[in-house]
């Protein structure tokens, strides 16, 4: 028996719905799939050059809070109004603006709290949570 036609049953418990299905990625071009990534290594790299210097007008405190906040914000901004992709690069954009501010705050403002000797274990233990979560 010859099948001709296949459709998915996006009814089914196993039907993955996934970003490719819900911004209509499975047609569209290569490079706005890779976007997805990109946008979130230029904005690494533009938070990187401006939000530093935020550190040390505002203090590490306020802007570790800030910095912190940005993404799960922006998490819960996906799932509610993230149903077009602008509004995605949009998003990651700003997560990214405060990836590395982030990382660079919390390790400062934490080994002023620790003894010379822990701060190569806290920094690893840091670095790593964050590229976990």
């Amino acid at each position: 028996m010859e099948v001709s036609s296949y459709s998915i049953n996006w009814d089914s418990e196993y039907s993955l719905h996934n970003w490719m299905t819900d911004l209509d990625l499975i047609c569209a071009e290569p490079y706005l799939i890779g976007m997805l990534g990109a946008v979130s290594f230029m904005a690494f790299s533009i938070g990187s050059i401006l939000i530093t210097k935020v550190i040390d007008i505002h203090g590490r405190r306020l802007t570790l809070i800030y910095a912190s906040s940005v993404t799960p914000i922006g998490i819960l901004l996906m799932l509610t109004i993230g149903k077009n992709l602008a509004i995605v690069y949009a998003i990651i954009f700003f997560m990214g603006m405060t990836y590395n501010t982030r990382g660079s705050t919390a390790y400062l403002y934490g080994t002023e709290f620790l003894c010379k000797q822990s701060h190569l274990t806290f920094g690893q233990t840091l670095f790593m949570m964050v590229g976990v979560f």
